[in-house]
């Protein structure tokens, strides 16, 4: 592997099958730009070699590294165990359980954007102060009960994205913290205090918030109503988070989650923004009920879709 001192792009990079040698040649692929392994069953000495190797990498802008595959899952500690930041990295992908996140990733200054996989992580300070930081995504449980972003925090991020985290109960953004976010997805989790802060946040532009038990839902529409930079907030499916709320929703919204969707929109004016539900229609396309109620709306109001 010494041999390809020129490669710029290595993947899929199986640290148990390949012998110790090849894993100390890696360290001398100084022009490489993109690697992408994983380690799950490989032994100590070869993950060690790797993380020899893997500081050397001065050059290396996207690195993936995966210590989890179907049924199978090791530490990912032991393959991320190295110190040295990697000054020219832009992308890092982490797939597998950590204790907590790696020293040398804080130090990476250049990081734009850092996507966790099924790490079950209990805190990210480590990355709240990456001066480029611009996209977290976390999936799989990658993240634990709270999150809370704050002050000063994440100065530089713009997109935010969790999906499938069943521990994590609450989303909060203090006053100050990422100033910069524009767009916040959540997918498949089970928000019971809900997400909160949302005014603290200038210039967003968005809120994804699909298939999730979500508390004080009220409480949300009203932030995004009367956000000064007007973000489109989308709600599909998703049931509060308690009965006190449950009570309080129309007729016509509980029945929508038992129908499923065909044609529509129906339009339904509320106090602070537009609803849009997707009832089934009559075979035959008949789309005689599918009218707007009320007036048009603007398109400087804030705009939720529920489905």
């Amino acid at each position: 592997m010494g041999n390809l001192k020129q490669l710029q792009i290595l993947e899929n990079v199986d640290i148990k099958r390949i012998s110790r040698k090849a894993i100390k040649e890696l360290g001398e692929l100084t022009q490489l730009r993109k690697l992408a392994v994983t380690g799950v069953g490989a032994s100590k000495k070869k993950c060690k070699a790797f993380c020899e190797a893997a500081e050397k990498l001065s050059s290396l802008r996207s690195l993936n590294v995966s210590s989890r595959e179907l049924n199978k899952e090791a530490e990912l500690d032991m393959f991320v165990s190295w110190t040295s930041p990697l000054p020219s990295l832009l992308s890092l992908k982490l797939k597998g359980r950590l204790q907590e996140i790696p020293s040398w990733v804080a130090k990476s200054v250049n990081l734009v954007k850092i996507e966790l996989k099924y790490c079950g992580l209990k805190e990210l300070e480590a990355l709240a102060e990456l001066p480029n930081l611009m996209q977290v995504r976390i999936y799989g449980d990658a993240y634990n009960e709270k999150l809370v972003f704050h002050k000063h925090a994440f100065s530089k991020l713009r997109i935010l994205h969790l999906e499938l985290h069943h521990a994590l109960r609450e989303v909060t953004f203090e006053e100050s913290a990422s100033p910069n976010m524009e767009s916040i997805t959540i997918l498949y989790c089970k928000l019971t205090s809900g997400i909160n802060g949302i005014k603290y946040l200038p210039k967003l532009r968005e809120i994804n918030v699909r298939h999730c038990r979500l508390a004080k839902q009220d409480m949300l529409q009203e932030e995004a109503g009367k956000h000064p930079n007007h973000p489109v907030l989308q709600m599909v499916n998703c049931d509060p988070a308690n009965t006190e709320q449950s009570a309080e929703l129309p007729t016509r919204a509980k029945q929508q989650a038992q129908i499923p969707l065909r044609l529509g929109p129906y339009l339904s004016r509320s106090s602070r923004c537009w609803t849009t539900f997707s009832p089934a229609m009559p075979d035959s396309g008949d789309r005689a009920g599918a009218r707007p109620v009320g007036p048009t709306p603007s398109p400087h109001r804030n705009v939720l879709r529920v489905s």
